[in-house]
This record gives C-alpha cells, sequence and structure tokens, in this order.
C-alpha cells in the first residue's frame, strides 16, 4: 500500500471511529479493531513520511536561496485563488486597528494588503525591497505607497531593523507553503519579539495528513508540515494557539497570540502610534 492510500485509509478509519463512538460502548470488540487498525497504521504512516519532510526540506533549501528573479518569479506563480483569499483575508479583517501597526512578511504580489491598509502604520517586510514596492502596488494609492506604507529589507532570519514590542498583528500567508518546520519556528520565534501583549501571529502552511498535500509534496509542488508537532513549539516559544483549521490548498492557518492583554493606545499623527 502506498503513501498516499495509507493516509486515505488512515484518515477514512479515523472518522469511522469517530462517528461511532456515540455506540461504540455496544460494540467495543469491533472498536479495539478500529482502535489497533489505526494504531498500526499511524506507525507506518510515520515512516513513509520521512519522504515528504526530505522533499520539504528541500523545498525550503530551495526558498533560502532564492534570487530576486527567483523570488519574482515564486511570487507570481503563487498567487492565491479567491477561495483562499476570502478564508485568510477574513482571519485579517478583525484584527485591524487603525491606531496599532501591522506587519506583513513576505507579502508576495500584495494580495492581502488591501485587507489591511485600515491598519496605521501598515509594514511590508521582505528579503528584497523590489518584492515589497511590487506589493504595494496593490493598493493602487501612489501616495499611500511612497509616503505611508513602511517598507523593510530583512536578511534571512532577522527582523531587527523592525521596531519591537509594537505590532498588534503580524502575519505571513506567501511563504511558508514551501518551507520546512524549522524555517517556520525561525521566523515565528523573531515575531513573538515584535508583537505587544496579546497581539497575534497569523500564518499559513500545508498539513501533513491529508492526501491533497502530499500529493501536492510528492509532486514538489508545496512542502508539508506535522502541525501537531509545530503547535507543540509555538507553544514553547511562548504562543498562545487560538486557532488551527485545515483548508485546501494554501488555506490552512494557525492563530497565535502573544499573552497578555493589548495596552491602551493612542494614536499620535497620520502614521505613528504609541503604547501608552
Amino acid at each position: 500500500m502506498d503513501l498516499l492510500k495509507k493516509q486515505q485509509f488512515y484518515n477514512n478509519i479515523q472518522e469511522a471511529r469517530n462517528e461511532y463512538s456515540e455506540i461504540a460502548k455496544n460494540y467495543q470488540e469491533v472498536s479495539d479493531h478500529l482502535t489497533l487498525a489505526l494504531e498500526k497504521l499511524k506507525t507506518d504512516l510515520d515512516y513513509d513520511k520521512s519522504v515528504l519532510y526530505s522533499n520539504s526540506q528541500m523545498l525550503c533549501d530551495k526558498l533560502k536561496k532564492q534570487t530576486l528573479e527567483n523570488r519574482q518569479h515564486f511570487v507570481n506563480v503563487n498567487k492565491f485563488n479567491n477561495s483562499d483569499l476570502e478564508i485568510l483575508s477574513g482571519l485579517l479583517v478583525s484584527e485591524i486597528d487603525f491606531s496599532t501597526p501591522t506587519l506583513e512578511l513576505f507579502p508576495g504580489t500584495g494580495q492581502f494588503l488591501p485587507y489591511t491598509v485600515a491598519s496605521e502604520p501598515l509594514f511590508v517586510a521582505d528579503r528584497y525591497m523590489e518584492i515589497c514596492e511590487e506589493s504595494g502596488k496593490s493598493l493602487n494609492n501612489d501616495f499611500y505607497v511612497e509616503r505611508r506604507l513602511r517598507k523593510y529589507k530583512v536578511p534571512l532570519y532577522s527582523l531587527r531593523q523592525l521596531p519591537h514590542k509594537v505590532f498588534g498583528l503580524v502575519y505571513c500567508f506567501n511563504e511558508f507553503f514551501q518551507a520546512d518546520q524549522e524555517y517556520i519556528l525561525r521566523w515565528s520565534r523573531l515575531v513573538y519579539d515584535l508583537l505587544i501583549n496579546g497581539g497575534k501571529f497569523i500564518f499559513n502552511f500545508m498539513p501533513d495528513d491529508q492526501v491533497w498535500s502530499i500529493q501536492h509534496n510528492l509532486y514538489m509542488d508545496f512542502s508539508v508540515v506535522d502541525y501537531h508537532k509545530l503547535i507543540e513549539q509555538l507553544q514553547l516559544q511562548g504562543y498562545v494557539i487560538e486557532d488551527c483549521k485545515i483548508n485546501q490548498t494554501k488555506s490552512s492557518y494557525i492563530v497565535c497570540k502573544k499573552p497578555g492583554v493589548r495596552p491602551p493606545r493612542i494614536k499620535l499623527s497620520g502614521s505613528i502610534a504609541q503604547i501608552i
């Protein structure tokens, strides 16, 4: 039985067991057999999935080595479809505060910027300034892009140029679907220091336990991560996990929160907010 069939079989048995749980007391023997079958399949899957994580690491290594030309191609071929865009942008709207800064990490072509433009100030950061400039064009407002959108070029694994402990929201939707777990965790650790108490980090990922995402990985389209382990590591970094949802294509997401309550803030000018 190949990896895809094992995953599909495992998912089907797990779903059947969940539906069966209400009447399992009367059929304990069948329930026990299902549990044993799941345990055996899980062991086999864990062994077979080593190829998925190897593929993910190769994709991530390629991601980290992107030249400007590679990166421009990458963001253009990975634009979001309307369904994914609707799901992920819906997570942002309720988090926007006109007096609390927001950062989009790796903004791609800028598809999500129009949904966060009410945040002030609004930041974007990428390893290439050209990506930041290009993403800003999605706002169709030259004055905003040139005078109010704050653009930062950041090296690999460094956000030291950005202000710390001021952001109410940091989100990343255009990068982690080709990243491995370690890459995500290294950025999340840096993001944590940018957030105010109660601030949130929202990002998408590709799960390692869905047939469609496994197929993408085997074709070397996208990486996958063990999101259960990823969540454990995020919690060790200090985050509280507010939500985790599995959706098809590129719209599975995790909402992380820095513990605490957002402090009172006042708007001092058209593009400056200060914690008090």
